[in-house]
């Protein structure tokens, strides 16, 4: 880079700053990279160089996919796109294309971002057996996987990754290959196979690492807790956790560090552990802040609000998540999550007939558009049950139950399985067969003893006791 300044080397010092950007993104140094990114750019355009311009815009993309800032790298693509589509090599087009389908995920547009996805694998398919038009490929195939699961076909999504794959490590792209680990984890957890699972999501782990990113490593492993705590691994679900947030401070915060603190959120209301669980979201929601990742801030926000539901305080968790049901950009699967949210809180605050209309639209949603994702499926059924037994509809709440429980079994969701075993035995309780309810919470206790499920144990135990000495 001096030698070009000295030089006065406008197309050498381009190329260099642009370089170095690309060594910056790959380090998690975004803010660094992006800086340097629009430097190269500038040089690129005063030297008329679009296709350089292009190239470093479509690097600038991917940290803004990264960062969650999606509107302002769309805004950014799009110009470029306006700009130069006819000036750059069909290359750089298709990779453009496809950023543009990440940007598009991120901001909820499912619909468009498959769009994008297909024209980008189109284009980079007409290329034929190009080094660099197999790394687009790869990119626009593990975009339109994630989202076909996403779209409930979980075995399209495992067909699509795992064809994918072989060209993703063909053009060594780490970052597609970590987010095309973590794509066939979900896919393998809807089939059933846990142990495939963590697996995979190790595997994603340890391409974070070959990064040598601290942001991606952090990601990474806090997707293996949920996976380790319901296989009855929680020691090391922990250390996973303590290691995720160990580095994600030494990053600038953004959505990365804000979904590891989500997760840690809840990873700690399954341990009973409520003051550190409310750090953690609080945490995630200020980390989210200035990001256009829905997502991440629902997910901070809902576990506040599950807090506040489980600690009967039902007006804060409804005025955490009107506001987002109400907004633009969340995703379907989020959606039914504050709808299940929103409608045990109306149920707790004496609005059964909104409770039950909400809880019913979270069944619908989570069946009809996001049938692959079996924990939201068998949360809105919870929920379900739980409002209806609020208003004694006994027979509909058991139903509930144990459609969720079917779930839970087929799709080999232990964890999920004793949580509505519980949920049954409060049903069974309350409608006053109490023989039934001990049968329940005696399967419900078994399993999470199983699964050194140690403050899940206590209230089954304690349920268990309030049947045999017959109270309610």
């Amino acid at each position: 880079l001096e030698l070009a300044r000295n030089a006065e080397d406008g197309p050498a010092e381009a190329a260099s700053l642009e370089g170095i950007g690309r060594v910056l993104r790959m380090r998690g140094l975004y803010r660094e990279a992006l800086a340097t990114l629009d430097s190269a750019g500038l040089l690129y355009a005063r030297e008329g160089d679009a296709a350089g311009e292009a190239r470093a815009a479509a690097v600038s993309g991917r940290i803004y996919h990264r960062e969650g800032n999606a509107q302002e790298g769309l805004d950014r693509i799009e110009q470029v796109l306006r700009r130069l589509s006819r000036a750059i090599p069909a290359i750089l087009l298709a990779e453009l294309v496809a950023i543009t389908a990440h940007l598009h995920w991120l901001l909820g547009h499912n619909e468009e971002s498959l769009r994008f996805a297909e024209e980008a694998s189109r284009l980079a398919r007409a290329l034929g057996e190009d080094p660099q038009a197999e790394l687009v490929l790869a990119d626009a195939e593990m975009r339109r996987g994630v989202l076909y699961w996403e779209m409930g076909h979980a075995d399209e999504s495992r067909r699509i990754l795992e064809t994918a794959r072989p060209i993703a490590e063909r053009a060594g792209d780490l970052v597609v290959l970590g987010v095309m680990a973590q794509g066939l984890a979900r896919d393998y957890e809807s089939l059933g196979d846990p142990e495939r699972t963590l697996a995979l999501k190790h595997e994603a782990v340890a391409i974070a690492e070959r990064m040598g990113n601290p942001g991606e490593i952090a990601l990474y492993l806090s997707f293996t807790c949920p996976t380790l705590v319901r296989m009855g691994r929680q020691s090391e679900a922990r250390q996973n956790l303590h290691r995720a947030e160990a580095l994600a401070r030494l990053i600038d915060p953004n959505w990365l560090t804000a979904t590891v603190a989500a997760g840690a959120g809840w990873f700690h209301i399954e341990m009973g552990e409520w003051t550190e669980a409310v750090q953690s979201f609080e945490a995630a929601a200020r980390d989210a802040q200035g990001a256009t990742l829905h997502g991440t801030v629902l997910w901070a926000l809902a576990g506040l609000a599950w807090i506040d539901i489980l600690h009967g305080r039902p007006e804060p968790a409804r005025d955490r998540m009107e506001p987002l049901l109400q907004s633009s950009g969340t995703g379907r699967t989020h959606t039914a999550w504050m709808l299940l949210i929103l409608g045990m809180a109306h149920s707790a605050m004496g609005d059964d007939t909104l409770a039950a209309s909400m809880t019913a639209q979270a069944v619908e949603l989570a069946d009809t558009r996001a049938p692959s994702d079996g924990y939201m499926r068998i949360q809105a059924r919870r929920a379900r049950a739980i409002v209806l037994l609020g208003v004694r509809r006994f027979a509909d709440a058991l139903d509930s139950t144990d459609d969720a429980l079917s779930i839970a079994r087929t799709m080999r969701l232990t964890w999920e399985e004793a949580l509505m075993l519980e949920t049954r035995g409060d049903v069974l309780a309350r409608a006053g067969n109490n023989e039934g309810a001990r049968a329940s919470f005696q399967a419900a206790l078994r399993i999470f003893t199983l699964l050194q499920a140690g403050c899940h144990v206590d209230r089954v135990e304690r349920a268990l006791a309030s049947t045999e000495s017959g109270q309610p």
